[in-house]
């Protein structure tokens, strides 16, 4: 496993020191795509290189027999990251493996689970944006770029040096809440950690983070909506140009003629899916690796890129709609506090849930209820490209 990593390491960066190479021999400096490859090859050679170290301290702890010889069993229940953090936080403060009567825990979901590693596929849109965390205080204010109007020019001595044109704006805003409840659940499915952990993992948080892409994505800052992509002032647009991948590879080019490095893609699976089956005339696919023969394989589903560069999927993006954003320079999340989970069994239930009324204690019953306080912000609209993937749309 190691020697796989390190040869793979050795990969990267001799590509990176070819491209280099061929940019100092020809006297200039990269081009666009190739300052974005060798981006790629940089953030891989050190994730690669974290693992390999990683490895090493496994190897080195096995070879002392302080796992005789074998890594302990993983937990085969449904969970993850984030179900883990809320077992972790549920032992630390109560010291017992069950539920207590109520409680609250605060889990660190969004700050440290959704953190993309190296050129690994990206499964969430809230991944790509980079995270501002909040001390003291519900409001924050940044300074949003309006135009950006580069003059540099050769002057003579003594002329009059052109001046470029930079204007930003400065935007106040605060975070907001994202919450839900879960209905009432009997005691005794929870009686475990395990299926506690189960739970949490397929509803809490992903209710939770579903509609945090939504807001993200389309938000329509009214209310208690954030401003998403879609509806800030500014963005670029590209039209459908006569076929899928011409237009995202001319959404692309806009960026580039700003120079604004594209970052990653984002679309609601039903676009994907037409991206994915894109085939000749011949039944062959478009998206995907040539092998022996000449023979085009569907597309890796286990990297989803698209011109090289991450694609992300969101239920929160609309159909025959995609973005293409230069996320880590335009955009950013903020995040109040961690995503809290609460629970109960003394919610009351009013006449209309039975007859009499009743507590969610006389039936042996819990509640829980998970909420965050998180804002978005668009720093800079011209690094956001929104692209029509449908003929008048």
């Amino acid at each position: 496993m190691t020697e796989q990593l390190k040869n793979e390491l050795v990969a990267c960066l001799k590509a990176a020191r070819d491209m280099a190479a061929r940019a100092e021999d020809a006297g200039r400096g990269f081009y666009p795509e190739e300052r974005i490859e060798v981006d790629r090859l940089i953030a891989k050679s050190k994730t690669l290189k974290k693992r390999i170290q990683d490895q090493d301290l496994r190897d080195q702890i096995d070879a002392l027999g302080g796992f005789g010889g074998a890594h302990e069993p993983k937990s085969q229940v449904g969970g993850g990251s984030w179900a883990d953090a809320f077992e972790k936080a549920l032992d630390r403060r109560y010291g017992q493996k069950e539920l207590v009567p109520s409680g609250t825990v605060t889990v660190p979901a969004l700050s440290e689970t959704l953190t993309p590693l190296g050129d690994e596929r990206v499964d969430s849109i809230l991944q790509l944006i980079p995270m501002r965390p909040l001390d003291g205080t519900d409001s924050f204010a940044y300074l949003r770029e309006t135009v950006r109007d580069h003059q540099a020019a050769p002057v003579a001595v003594g002329a009059k040096k052109p001046t470029s044109i930079y204007s930003v704006e400065k935007v106040e805003d605060r975070v907001r809440t994202i919450a839900h409840l879960s209905e009432p659940i009997p005691r005794q499915y929870l009686a475990d950690i395990p299926l506690l952990r189960q739970y949490l993992n397929g509803v809490l948080l992903e209710g939770f983070l579903l509609e945090y892409e939504y807001q993200v994505i389309e938000g329509p800052g009214s209310g208690e909506n954030v401003t998403g992509l879609l509806a800030t002032s500014g963005i670029l647009t590209q039209a459908y140009d006569s076929d899928l991948l011409t237009t995202t590879r001319r959404a692309i080019t806009q960026l580039e003629r700003l120079s604004i490095p594209p970052g990653a893609f984002c679309f609601h699976p039903a676009d994907w899916e037409a991206f994915e089956l894109l085939s000749s005339g011949e039944g062959r696919f478009l998206l995907g690796d040539a092998r022996e023969g000449g023979r085009v394989i569907p597309v890796d589903r286990a990297k989803r890129r698209l011109w090289g560069l991450p694609v992300a999927l969101s239920l929160g993006m609309p159909e025959g709609r995609g973005v293409l954003a230069d996320f880590v320079g335009s955009t950013a999340r903020l995040e109040r506090e961690g995503v809290r989970v609460d629970w109960s069994e003394s919610a009351y239930n009013p006449p209309t849930y039975d007859e009499e009324g009743s507590s969610d204690f006389e039936r042996n019953l819990v509640r829980f209820r998970c909420e965050g306080r998180v804002g978005f912000a668009v720093l800079r609209p011209a690094g956001v490209v929104s692209i029509a993937l449908e003929s008048g749309s």
